[in-house]
């Protein structure tokens, strides 16, 4: 599927729960619409960014999550390993705010 930034990528067909899936590999599929009219004419991939879906929200993963090949599933758990290791890290600035 095409995405936003002119890129394809290749998603499952299937959507999944955020917290099943690393953050990396999070997409949405978004509509387009002819201008000035309610009318879908495409879809479109996005990746979503901002503002993060809560861990129940259904995302759709791209296919590397469920793929079989072994280094699909070892970029997969290195992701993981990165997302584990981004919640554990607090920022500097934000210590200083913490109750004690």
């Amino acid at each position: 599927m095409q995405t936003n930034y002119e890129r394809w990528v290749h998603l499952d067909t299937e959507a999944m729960r955020a917290k099943e899936v690393p953050r990396r590999y999070w997409w949405r599929i978004e509509p387009i619409r002819a201008r000035y009219s309610t009318y879908v004419t495409g879809q479109i991939a996005v990746r979503v960014r901002g503002i993060e879906p809560l861990p129940d929200d259904l995302v759709i993963p791209a296919h590397t999550v469920v793929c079989q090949d072994p280094a699909a599933i070892e970029e997969v758990e290195q992701a993981r390993r990165d997302d584990i290791t981004r919640q554990l890290w607090l920022p500097p600035s934000a210590e200083e705010f913490e109750d004690e």
